[in-house]
């Protein structure tokens, strides 16, 4: 017998319990039944990666998700989408624009989250490499196998900023 040892077994079943789930964004237009098959797709591959996927269908949308809280802890961005024009200022004297990309990259609430540009095919890949180098790091083509998917996701949430949250916190007491 030893003191507290009731309190064990309780604490234990707490700290399994205690998973925290992360949480994507993604940003992608259904215009067809192609994209549509697509995005139920993606939402499954998330959530075998025990990611919670929350659907954002247009670029306005998605912006307007991103900066609610709870925070997400990554954004998958249509490259048609991410280039939209999100803002646009005529009254001072010089025009102000901003697309998807740029709107999530100057918020102070968005601005942290990575994002992974989601390109069709390799000609796309290298035009938003080229367009968003400043933006962003991370891309996947659409036909990005689930392994390889799931690779980029894990060294997106290895940084050391994404270690800070309190869900890697739940994930290592859990351990």
């Amino acid at each position: 017998r030893k003191l507290g040892m009731e309190l064990v077994i309780p604490l234990l079943v707490d700290a399994l319990s205690e998973q925290g789930v992360r949480v994507a964004l993604v940003i992608h237009e259904v215009a067809s039944d192609a994209d549509r098959n697509f995005v139920n797709k993606l939402r499954q591959t998330l959530i075998s990666l025990n990611l919670f996927p929350v659907l954002a269908t247009s670029g306005e949308e998605g912006v307007i998700k991103a900066k609610q809280f709870p925070t997400e802890d990554v954004i998958i961005v249509q490259k048609r989408v991410a280039s939209q024009i999100y803002f646009r200022e005529t009254i001072t004297r010089k025009q102000e624009t901003e697309n998807i990309l740029r709107a999530l990259s100057l918020d102070v609430r968005t601005r942290n989250i990575p994002r992974v540009i989601l390109c069709s095919d390799e000609k796309e890949l290298a035009d938003a490499q080229v367009e968003f180098k400043e933006n962003t790091p991370w891309y996947a083509k659409k036909s990005t196998h689930k392994l390889d998917f799931q690779a980029l996701l894990e060294k997106i949430f290895e940084s050391p900023e994404a270690k800070k949250d309190s869900k890697d916190r739940a994930d290592l007491i859990a351990k």
